[in-house]
C-alpha cells in the first residue's frame, strides 16, 4: 500500500487492481474490505468471526498519511534562542540521543487499531443525517421563538 503525496491512498477499485483482485482473506476465510475515508486516512477491515459487516466483531486499522513537516521560515527571534535546548544537550550528554541507522527511514503512516464496527453512516450519508437533524431543529425552534414571551423575575 504505497501512498501518494499528491493524491494519498489509491481508491478501493485501483487498490484491487494493482493487488490480482483480491486484498487477500483474514484467519476466518472472510475476504479483507479496503475503504478509504479521505485522501489521507483509509481503513483495512475484517468482518471478524462472525463473518457480517458493521457488528462488533470487525477489526482492522485505520492507516493516516502523516503529512510531511516543513522547516519553519526563520525569525528574527532565532537569534536569541540557543542552538540546542537544555533538554537535547543533556541528552546527548547522557548518550540517549540515537542516530538512526544509515538507510532507513519513518514511516510515513501512523496505523490504530480497532475491534468494532466503526461509524455506521458513511460518506455522504454522515452529512445528510446532520443536515436532516439540523433542519428539524429549526423547524421546531421557529414557532417557540415566534410564541415565547420573555418574562422578567425580580428578586428582593
Amino acid at each position: 500500500l504505497t501512498v501518494s503525496a499528491a493524491r494519498g491512498f489509491p481508491q478501493p477499485d485501483e487498490l484491487i487492481a494493482s493487488r490480482g483482485g483480491s486484498l487477500g482473506n483474514d484467519p476466518w476465510g472472510n475476504p479483507i474490505r479496503y475503504e478509504r475515508l479521505n485522501h489521507r486516512t483509509a481503513r483495512i477491515i475484517s468482518n471478524g468471526p462472525d463473518r457480517k459487516p458493521h457488528t462488533r466483531w470487525d477489526m482492522g486499522y485505520i492507516i493516516t498519511a502523516i503529512e510531511p513537516t516543513r522547516a519553519a521560515d526563520p525569525s528574527w527571534s532565532d537569534r536569541l534562542r540557543p542552538a540546542e535546548t537544555w533538554l537535547e544537550r543533556r541528552k546527548s550528554e547522557l548518550g540517549l540521543n540515537q542516530p538512526q541507522a544509515p538507510g532507513t527511514t519513518a514511516e510515513p503512516v501512523e496505523t490504530k487499531a480497532f475491534i468494532g464496527g466503526q461509524t455506521k453512516l458513511h460518506g455522504t450519508q454522515y452529512f445528510r443525517f446532520f443536515s436532516w437533524l439540523m433542519l428539524g431543529t429549526a423547524v421546531c425552534f421557529v414557532p417557540y421563538a415566534l410564541l415565547y414571551r420573555p418574562k422578567t423575575w425580580l428578586q428582593e
